[in-house]
């Protein structure tokens, strides 16, 4: 009985004990307010001929690494650029490997250091070409519209 008495008691007393404040000025629990970033949610642009869909699926994510505007290699950074490069991206693109210069560019075991662009993302970009630069944006299907 005086066992568990004194184990009741000791208990206690750390329980207590971790309360009293270490600093005068402090005590146990203190909260902070902090200010916290919101992270910006990633637009759903879909896959199609215009300067935003290419840039964002496929400069973006493969080539601005390497070409961008503190590079001394050409810059694809912004859509002037995009349009004075697009005839060498697509070129570099679909058969840059075959001359031993792929865009992206291959790591020593040959595996791409960043994303390939797939078929259709360079079918976008040689419409946008076709179509003087001008957006080609896919008309939504009547269907999928909600009314509310």
């Amino acid at each position: 009985m005086f066992f568990v008495n004194s184990s009741i008691l000791l208990l206690s007393l750390l329980i207590i004990g971790s309360c009293v404040p270490l600093k005068a000025n402090k005590g146990a629990l203190r909260f902070e307010v902090r200010e916290i970033g919101i992270s910006k949610v990633e637009e759903n642009i879909p896959i199609e001929a215009s300067f935003k869909s290419i840039n964002k699926h496929f400069i973006e994510k493969s080539c601005l690494d390497c070409h961008n505007n503190n590079s001394p290699r050409l810059s694809f950074e912004g859509k002037q650029n995009l349009i004075d490069n697009a005839d060498d991206i697509l070129f570099y693109a679909e058969f840059g490997c075959d001359l031993g210069n792929c865009m992206p560019p291959v790591d020593r075991s040959g595996n791409p250091v960043k994303p390939i662009p797939t078929q259709e993302i360079l079918k976008s970009l040689s419409d946008w070409v076709e179509n003087d630069f001008e957006d080609i944006e896919k008309e939504l299907e009547k269907d999928s519209e909600i009314d509310i």
